[in-house]
Formats: C-alpha cells, structure tokens, sequence
C-alpha cells in the first residue's frame, strides 16, 4: 500500500467510526473520492496541498454541528493539515 492509500483508508475508517455518520458520501455529482489500485474511495480526498476533504451522510438524529467537529477532531488525530467537512445529507 501507498502513503496516500494508507492514508485515505485510515480517514475513511475513522470517519465511519464517529458516531452518527451514516456513510461516506461523493458529492452532489458523485465525484468526490480517492481513486486507488482497483479501487475508489467514496467520500474522502487529499489535495495536493494537504487539505483533507470529507464528506458524509448522517443519520436523521445526529446533531450536526457536534457530529461534524466530532468527525473533525477524529480526522485531525491522523491529519494536520487543513480538514473540510461537508455534510451532503441525513439519512
């Protein structure tokens, strides 16, 4: 595996693990994610610069500000560059 790879799979994990995310989502066209050796990765990408993009469904009854800087603060333990969060929808 590659940095990138690694890297990108571990956001995604912890991102999943945060209580009220329902799944990671790709953006209002779909094109939002990492693309690696046979695979995508929904939901996740790391710009050149080194900003995290995340983006997300939540489940209806996730607080959203709290779960977003829960998913934030998660990231940022594995991260320290910049982190955008973008919630997409609730679920």
């Amino acid at each position: 595996m590659t940095s990138t790879e690694t890297r990108v799979r571990n956001i995604a994990d912890v991102v999943l693990g945060v209580r009220g995310v329902a799944e990671l989502h790709g953006g209002r066209f779909g094109s939002l994610g990492t693309y690696l050796a046979g695979e995508r990765i929904t939901g996740v990408r790391i710009d050149d610069d080194g900003t995290v993009e995340v983006h997300v469904s939540l489940n209806i009854d996730a607080p959203i500000r709290k779960t977003a800087e829960n998913i934030r603060a998660a990231v940022a333990q594995l991260e320290h560059g910049p982190i955008n969060i973008t919630i997409e929808d609730l679920t």
